[in-house]
């Protein structure tokens, strides 16, 4: 009974989230994830099978060649099976485009199974040989080993070789921006070694001249006809060759795979979540290493119901694009490993599908995404009639101008445009392919402050339609619109709430930071207080107010009822000769008798003892003050700070310098 409860309301939560979704219209865009279907591996192995089998009859004919030609002299049956010889060859050639024709489009998985089908049959080849006699194939192993050790070899000892090893004069010209075919060679990498097609050369004859040696030997004590000495040689060539082949393929398809996430560990959903949850963005322990385990975005947790615009904030390299970027393609982050689970109105971001369905969030990064296409593809993604029409009154409300629409739609190579204009077109294609989840990453680079006006206006528009927003900028106009803001730093949240109350305390110096109420928050407290202290000469004031937040985290941490999931906030603001720290937390309020204990022990301090935590807070602030702030217990410390600017007292540099 109690299963089928869960049941009814894990439907009902469903039909919740639905209702969130934005309304399509009848020639709404709808996406499919890229794939092949699972068919085009079986039909890839059918048409190399039969293209293969063809060309290896060529050694059966061979055998007869040898036999009837060559030993018992009809010269007449030369010409005869050289034609018949030619039908296979072709026969396999028609194999290959038929091939090529019915999985149009798949190149890299075509080429990858007919690579793997070849190796297996290079392989059926040798245990044939084998079982006519088991030294047949000492040649085609000892080739297809040689080829797999060279192989090997070079990806471990080797050095690929780019594709043109530039100078230092070069490299400035190419740097100087004199060298565009140049700069395209700098960045493209190479998949393979210089040197893997004389390794492989080696490898396709060492295992010919064994087979031909063993061949002879074996034809020379009467064991197998001197016929099939030709033959074998020819099964042992084409074996060794795509054997070869197929471990070169899958040496480069994994280097292409290192090109692209380490891991990607998506955790299930959760089955608590209320539909105002499941309706909306939930994201849930989101985390980014790189591959020596430093953390690039650290538990991150957003909720963010349907029409809410959030903007991002934080200092350069706080992991703003990483966090954008992992919640679209978590797959392309090249060499980083993602964790966490996000769903947009019940449904995983993360997984992909080849069906086809409506786009569930699009991420417009700095650099705008565009193909080597004209304007019009690729505001329409490929489509025309109405959507493309669509898309032109769109990129008109961005641009303002008729004339300006034709000019972009009409470009050969949309890559080609100018910044703004592709600022533009990628605007337009994003509202165009109506989301439930916008993802924007700085749109105020190279946009003109007319675009950015008519962006927010759209946005705002769109979020009266149920859209949601998650946008990195440092626009004022941008921020305005905000309903949430979430500050990162070091690739932790340290501030999350209402946009217009965090936008107020920002305006008159205040900052806040919000942690979880662990001495593992530490790392983080001490690098978002030193990045208020970035005066060259306040390295003291910077070491001074690290101190006191890290005895506070501690004083905090020290009560009972400090228990796991809570969060502790701090806020910092300058004043002229002096700073204010403040605690928050929810535990009760701090008695007169634990104050007057602190000052005790630190006018009693023994040289070399330690201290209390509040006693070390006491003892290195100007002042200390313990409050109740609502429910929330509140320890507030004035700490001096001098100006190095100004050259004066350096009180705080003598303080710090006596306490470290």
């Amino acid at each position: 009974m109690l299963h089928l409860r869960n049941l009814v309301q894990r439907h009902k939560t469903r039909l919740a989230a639905r209702a969130a979704l934005p309304v399509m219209s009848e020639d709404a865009m709808t996406m499919s994830d890229r794939g092949s279907p699972d068919w085009s591996r079986g039909i890839s192995y059918l048409f190399t099978a039969v293209s293969s089998l063809s060309l290896l009859s060529v050694a059966i004919l061979a055998v007869f060649l040898t036999d009837l030609v060559a030993m018992e002299g009809n010269r007449i049956l030369a010409w005869l099976l050289g034609a018949a010889g030619i039908v296979p060859v072709l026969g396999a050639l028609v194999m290959d485009m038929a091939h090529a024709r019915a999985l149009s489009g798949y190149r890299e998985n075509r080429m990858a199974n007919d690579r793997a089908a070849r190796a297996a049959i290079g392989v059926l080849a040798a245990l044939v040989l084998t079982m006519v006699h088991p030294l047949l194939a000492i040649g085609l192993a000892a080739g297809a080993v040689l080829g797999w050790l060279g192989l090997r070899g070079l990806h471990r000892f080797a050095r690929k070789e780019p594709l043109w090893d530039f100078r230092p004069s070069e490299a400035v010209s190419i740097l100087a921006g004199r060298d565009a075919y140049g700069h395209h060679l700098a960045e493209t990498e190479s998949d393979g070694y210089a040197l893997w097609p004389s390794f492989r050369q080696t490898a396709i004859w060492t295992g010919v001249v064994i087979t031909l040696a063993v061949s002879s030997w074996l034809a020379a004590k009467e064991i197998i006809s001197v016929a099939a000495i030709g033959g074998v040689t020819l099964i042992a060539l084409w074996s060794i060759t795509a054997i070869c082949d197929h471990a070169a393929g899958r040496l480069a398809r994994q280097t292409r795979v290192s090109r692209v996430a380490t891991s990607v560990e998506a955790r299930p959903p959760l089955d608590d979540l209320t539909p105002e949850q499941q309706a909306g963005l939930l994201i849930r322990n989101l985390s980014v290493e790189d591959r020596s385990g430093r953390r690039l975005l650290s538990d991150i947790h957003v909720e963010i119901p349907p029409g809410t615009i959030m903007g991002v904030r934080g200092e350069a390299g706080a992991g703003k694009s990483i966090f954008l970027a992992a919640l679209s393609d978590p797959h392309g982050m090249a060499g980083l490993s993602v964790r966490g689970f996000a769903s947009l109105n019940d449904r995983d971001l993360w997984a992909r599908r080849a069906e086809h369905e409506q786009v569930p969030c699009v991420h417009l990064p700095e650099t705008p995404i565009l193909l080597p296409a004209s304007g019009a593809e690729n505001l329409s993604c490929f489509h025309d009639g109405n959507l493309l029409d669509r898309g032109k009154r769109i990129l008109e409300q961005l641009v303002f101008a008729t004339d300006t629409v034709d000019e972009i739609c009409a470009t050969p190579d949309a890559r080609l445009l100018p910044s703004t204009q592709r600022k533009s077109l990628a605007f337009a294609r994003a509202f165009l392919l109506n989301p439930g989840l916008y993802l924007m990453d700085r749109p105020e680079d190279s946009a003109s402050d007319k675009v950015i006006r008519a962006l927010t206006a759209r946005m705002i528009q769109e979020k009266r339609l149920g859209r949601s927003f998650i946008v990195a900028t440092d626009d004022r106009t941008i921020l305005e619109c905000c309903d949430q803001l979430l500050v990162l730093q070091g690739g932790r949240v340290i501030e999350a709430g209402d946009a217009q109350e965090i936008r107020g305390r920002m305006s008159s110096g205040w900052t806040r930071m919000v942690a979880a109420r662990s001495l593992e928050s530490e790392d983080n407290l001490d690098r978002w207080i030193r990045s208020h202290f970035k005066r060259d000469g306040d390295e003291a004031n910077r070491r001074k107010a690290a101190l006191i937040a890290s005895e506070l985290l501690a004083f905090s941490c020290q009560s009972r009822s400090a228990l796991e999931g809570q969060s502790v906030t701090f806020e910092f603001k300058h004043f002229e000769g002096h700073c204010i720290l403040k605690l928050l937390d929810d535990d009760g309020p701090v008695t007169t008798a634990q104050l007057e204990r602190a000052r005790e022990e630190v006018e009693q301090q023994v040289t070399g003892s330690r201290q209390s935590p509040l006693a070390m807070v006491i003892g290195q602030s100007m002042s200390v003050e313990a409050v109740m702030e609502g429910t929330q217990r509140a320890v507030i410390a004035k700490i001096a700070t001098y100006d190095p600017r100004k050259g004066g007292n350096q009180q705080g540099n003598v303080d710090a310098d006596q306490t470290l």
